[in-house]
């Protein structure tokens, strides 16, 4: 059976803990091993490390029942449901949920991104390419119990220039200072409950190659679930959804 992407519903949005309450709820539920380990696997397995990283699950303010999240020039906001066609571009799924429906687990599209029109529309899961990989993803949270803790996300170099406000997010690809560079990502280690060696501040930032200093250029930070300290032993190729 495949798995459906499911309408979005902002009444499962608004029962989704704050980031406060999810951090200690996958901290105490070892998740940061599940996640690293299972899930990590499988993105590489299926070659979408490049397209797809694992975000905590996370509400960051309630919303009417006709709102969703939007990140609208690197500041989360809400915006209306029936506004997915703006003025100058579009809005786009940019992460999803598992729901654990009974009979056929599906994903939900969770979070979004406005995407200016000169940029490519997103990614669509619905598409038969993303099946055998869904089907293996969504069985793996189901199976460890953590539907309501961690789900997918696109990688920010798929946002269409747009850094993620995902909260911790963890990229299944080790960095190096250049990849930072190209993903505009601050590498600051935050104090906290998850280890400090894994959890680095993402600031909306120009980066320059050259001598490693930031311009700001949004107020928004969000703290980044990485996997810097694992050694790259996998595939790196990437499979592209055709639209």
């Amino acid at each position: 059976m495949s798995v459906q992407v499911l309408p979005y519903s902002v009444e499962k949005y608004n029962k989704v803990p704050v980031l406060g309450t999810s951090a200690q709820d996958f901290q105490y539920r070892q998740g940061e091993a599940f996640v690293l380990s299972s899930l990590r696997l499988l993105l590489f397995e299926y070659k979408l490390s490049d397209t797809f990283g694992v975000v905590l699950l996370h509400r960051h303010f309630d919303l009417d029942k006709d709102e969703k999240l939007v990140d609208y020039n690197n500041q989360a906001t809400s915006c209306k449901l029936e506004d997915d066609e703006l003025v100058g571009g579009q809005v786009v799924p940019v992460s999803w949920r598992v729901m654990k429906t009974p009979g056929s687990p599906d994903v939900m599209p969770f979070e979004f991104e406005f995407r200016p029109l000169s940029k490519d529309k997103g990614i669509d899961l619905a598409i038969p390419q993303y099946q055998p990989f869904l089907k293996d993803f969504v069985s793996t949270i189901i199976a460890g119990g953590y539907e309501d803790c961690v789900g997918l996300s696109l990688r920010s170099e798929h946002s269409g220039g747009i850094e993620l406000a995902q909260g911790w997010y963890l990229d299944p690809k080790p960095s190096t200072p250049e990849a930072s560079v190209s993903r505009r990502t601050v590498a600051e280690h935050v104090e906290g409950n998850v280890k400090p060696e894994l959890i680095h501040r993402r600031e909306c930032a120009m980066v320059s190659a050259g001598t490693g200093t930031t311009t700001k250029t949004g107020r928004r930070r969000d703290n980044v679930l990485m996997s810097e300290h694992l050694g790259n032993t996998h595939g790196q190729d990437s499979m592209q959804a055709k639209a």
